[in-house]
């Protein structure tokens, strides 16, 4: 028989245990890691990524908390998925300069905005990129990219029955991603359709969306469990 002491002396163990159990948790929770069900410990539920959103308040310069207000927006970041440009505002200058040079780029290409908007959807189906393919599926759609295609591309199918110009952005992407380099025909076959300044453009698009998309692979972005993502993981 245990003595009333020992009981007493093993109670208040069992309670340090369990208080000290409870005080880890809530650091945890403060550290923001381990407290999005069915994702990986070092996940943070405020950017579902290996890092918090960044913070305006632990930056030390006028210049950087300008740049943050310019790329986060009048509210701005809010939980959730997080874009690879937000996860950019740790350094908020460079976040700004990729943010401005790629909107420049779009809307000086020379080239078709749906014809940009499918090669960005080429190159981030390419890559995984499950953000960047839903924040842009639907300006493809609404350019004027059949829902047809859009789902050739997100399913890596066969692209018979498409314009030539689709064909080639389609085949031109997935030859930077799976191949050492792009064919000689499918380059001058870009080059014939969209000219040198337009190839060049289709490719510094695809480039930096494809970046985007390894950006967020690196600190391990998931999709918000809650919602159905637009295609499979596939890192």
């Amino acid at each position: 028989m245990y003595s009333r002491r020992s009981m007493m002396l093993a109670t208040a163990l069992l309670c340090l245990m369990f208080f000290a159990g409870f005080g880890l948790r809530s650091i945890l929770a403060q550290d923001g890691k381990g407290s999005v069900a069915g994702l990986p410990s070092d996940i943070y539920p405020d950017s579902f990524a290996r890092a918090p959103l960044p913070k305006k308040a632990d930056l030390k310069t006028d210049e950087e908390k300008r740049a943050f207000d310019v790329v986060a927006g009048p509210e701005g970041l809010k939980p959730g998925p997080i874009p690879p440009n937000n996860l950019r505002l740790y350094f908020p200058i460079v976040a700004e300069h990729y943010r401005t040079g790629i909107r420049w780029l779009r809307e000086n290409s020379t080239i078709d905005a749906k014809y940009i908007e499918l090669a960005i959807l080429v190159a981030v189906r390419e890559a995984g990129g499950q953000y960047e393919w839903s924040a842009h599926e639907p300006a493809a759609l609404k350019g004027g990219i059949a829902q047809s295609t859009v789902e050739i591309v997100r399913n890596k199918a066969e692209t018979k029955g498409l314009s030539e110009q689709e064909e080639v952005i389609i085949r031109f992407g997935r030859e930077m991603r799976r191949q050492s380099r792009v064919s000689a025909k499918t380059f001058a076959d870009a080059e014939r359709l969209f000219g040198r300044k337009g190839t060049l453009a289709i490719a510094m698009v695809m480039s930096h969306y494809a970046a985007s998309s390894m950006l967020l692979h690196t600190y391990d972005a998931h999709w918000d469990p809650d919602k159905k993502p637009p295609f499979p993981a596939e890192h």
